[in-house]
Parts: structure tokens; sequence; C-alpha cells
């Protein structure tokens, strides 16, 4: 049995994964989304040289989580 037969039963145990697992995703992307405006706050505060590496990088999370959120809902 490979993981898309798991995920494609109709059991209750499965539901509560499904849940689990959705619910864990959109808590991943607020606090991707708070690290981001936090990153957004040390850039403005602190300048140096590479401040769009980090910005890019924390934005490069958020969008990571987001698509995490788009697997996690087709999938399940």
């Amino acid at each position: 049995m490979n993981i898309f037969e798991l995920f494609n039963t109709n059991s209750p145990e499965n539901l509560v994964i499904k849940v689990f697992l959705m619910v864990s995703s959109i808590l991943y992307l607020i606090v991707a989304v708070v690290l981001y405006r936090q990153t957004q706050v040390m850039a403005r505060t602190i300048t140096f040289e590479q401040n769009w590496i980090v910005i890019a990088v924390s934005f490069a999370q958020v969008i990571l989580a987001l698509i995490l959120i788009l697997i996690a809902f087709f999938i399940v």
C-alpha cells in the first residue's frame, strides 16, 4: 500500500489525521507570516547591504507554507 491509498480510504482515523494535517499547516502559515513581518521590522531597524537576502528567505518560507497548505488540502 502506498501513501495515496492510505489517504483515499474514508475511515474515522484518517479523518482525524487529515484534520490534524490541515490545522498544522495553517498554524505553520501563521508562524511564517509573523516571522516575515518580524524580519521586515528588523530590516528597517538594522540596515546592512544584504537585507534583501534575509527578507527573501523569510518570504520563501511564506510561499512554502502556502504550497504546503495547497498540497495538504488537495491530497487530503
